[in-house]
Parts: C-alpha cells; structure tokens; sequence
C-alpha cells in the first residue's frame, strides 16, 4: 500500500449501563454514558493493533475483513476510559468502533446500522458476546436509549433520554462477576420461567425503563449470585431515582439529577469502592441509516458535547 493511499479516521463511541439484560430472552436494553473510546483507524501495509486485547480485535478483523472482501490493511489504536470486564460494554465499544473505522475507509457506502449489526454477528460467532449484544453496540454508537432484539438482530427503538440525567458508575472491592457464565447462560436460556420473566421486563421496559431495570437487577442478582443488601442500602438511605446492575456486572450504576448526592453516595462508599466515576448520559447523536462515509470523514474528529465541568470526575 503506497504512502498516497494512507488515510486514517478517528472514532468516537461511548459506555452504557444496561436496562434489560439480553441474556435470558434475547431481548435487551441499554443507555449510553459520557465514558468514552477512542479508536483510530489507518490503511497501513499490515494489521497492527495496540490495545489491551490485540489478539481478539485481530480475530474480529479478519473476520469483518473477509465478510466485505476488503483487501486494505490497518494500524488500530484504541484508548478506552472504560474499565474491562466490568458490565460497562468496554468490549462493544471497542469493536464495533473498529468496525465503523474499517468500514469508513474501505466500505463508505454502509450504513451505521450495517456496520453495528454486522459487527455484532460476528461478536457472536467468535465467542466474544453471548448474544451478539447488539443491544450495547447500538447505544456505544448511536447514545440514546435502545432496544434490540439480539436473536433477530433488529434495532427495535431508540427512545430520547432525559439529559440532566446524571450516572455514577460503582465498582465495588468485594463484588466479582461469576466465574461460570457459560453455565449460567446456558441455564437461563433454558429456563421458559427466567425466559418469560424477562420477556415481561423487556416489554415492561418500553413503558417504563426506570422501573424495568430495577426489575432486571434484582433478577440478574440473584441468578448471578450478587448480594443486594448494598443496592436496597442505597435505594433507601440516598433515594436516588434508580439504582441498577450494569451488564453481567460487577458496575452497579446509581440514576439521578443531583450531582451533590451522587457525591455523597461516594464519600459514604469511598472505603469499599474500587473504581468510580460520575458523568452524563448521552443522547441520541446519530442516525443508524446515515452512511459511515457522511459521519465518519477520514481525519475528522467527533467533538464530543459532554460538559467540561471539573465536578464530572
């Protein structure tokens, strides 16, 4: 590949807390917080990929790359403020911006949604999600609230979401997530019990998402083993609008308009409390049928409107 040809884009997707988890029916919900990824994408004579986990954005690569018939080589470079393996889509952000970048250079004529839904098919058949977790992928690129169908691989909806909305993301010391999950993955899907509770959260969800998720974390709780004392604790002592297990956890996220008790949430947890942070959520910023080509300019940077105030930590 000649120096000429060399161009790079610059990609922008965010964090999300999850509503409905998808495992159980097939059928999730998630929202997107001001957490950011930040992925560059360059043409370059052969892959190279610096993150964390190179080896299995190589894997997802080859595969995106042999769906499309791409013939272009790439350097990636990813910076995640998001903490791994924490429930907080760390994995969706990052490939499904891969995607996007790869897309933006090689196959401008694909739409966000062809890229997003793509990407999570293959998460799927590489081992990489359970269920594709288009749900997450979609909220990482678009913001806003959505719902999906991760069997059907269908975005269902994408709601507006209350912008004074503030997110303090938990990580406590003394909460791990299963070591099991194949197992209990399996034994949720089998269950037409678990199957058909969640099925009802998930509908309960387009209604109400503030209360089906609380619904979702006391159910995701107890099938995961998680001790919900310290979520019932804050529910009654701070009276937040919702407190809520991200993903397959460990992140708890605590929902509400005040900055000032999110700050006190901290200080009175600040001894058991491994990671925290306080930000915003992130509205809708774009349409899932826009073109990559027209969102993603190689060499543009997406300006994020997240607020700059010191106090978001």
């Amino acid at each position: 590949m000649s120096k000429e040809r060399a161009e790079s884009v610059h990609i922008v997707t965010f964090s999300a807390v999850t509503i409905v988890n998808a495992l159980p029916a097939g059928k999730g919900s998630a929202m997107a917080i001001g957490i950011p990824t930040q992925i560059t994408v360059q043409v370059s004579n052969r892959d190279h990929v610096n993150s964390g986990d190179s080896e299995t954005i190589l894997r997802f690569m080859n595969r995106y790359r042999k769906i499309l018939n791409i013939t272009e080589r790439f350097h990636i470079d990813v910076r995640t403020q998001i903490p791994p393996g924490s429930g907080l889509k760390s994995s969706s952000s990052v490939t499904t911006g891969v995607a996007l970048g790869m897309s933006a250079l090689s196959r401008p004529e694909m739409t966000l949604r062809e890229c997003i839904v793509l990407s999570c098919r293959i998460c799927r058949e590489l081992g990489i999600s359970f269920t594709g977790a288009l749900d997450d992928a979609t909220a990482s690129t678009l913001g806003g609230l959505i719902y999906t169908d991760n069997e059907l691989n269908e975005i269902i909806e994408i709601a507006d979401v209350d912008d004074e909305l503030l997110v303090l993301v938990l990580i406590f010391k003394d909460w791990k997530r299963p070591q099991n999950m194949r197992e209990l993955y399996e034994n949720m899907r089998k269950s037409s019990f678990v199957r058909g509770l969640y099925e009802k959260i998930f509908r309960l969800a387009l209604r109400d998402p503030i209360d089906a998720s609380f619904l979702n974390t006391v159910y995701i709780g107890i099938l995961f083993g998680y001790d919900l004392s310290t979520i019932y604790l804050i529910k009654r002592k701070y009276r937040p609008m919702q407190v809520l297990i991200s993903g397959n956890g460990p992140a708890v996220a605590v929902l509400d308009t005040s900055i000032e008790k999110l700050g006190r949430i901290v200080n009175d947890f600040r001894d058991r409390i491994r990671y925290y942070r306080i930000c915003k959520i992130v509205p809708q910023i774009r349409d899932p049928d826009e073109k990559v080509s027209k969102v993603f300019t190689p060499g543009q940077r997406l300006m994020m409107h997240l607020s700059a105030d010191p106090r978001y930590s």
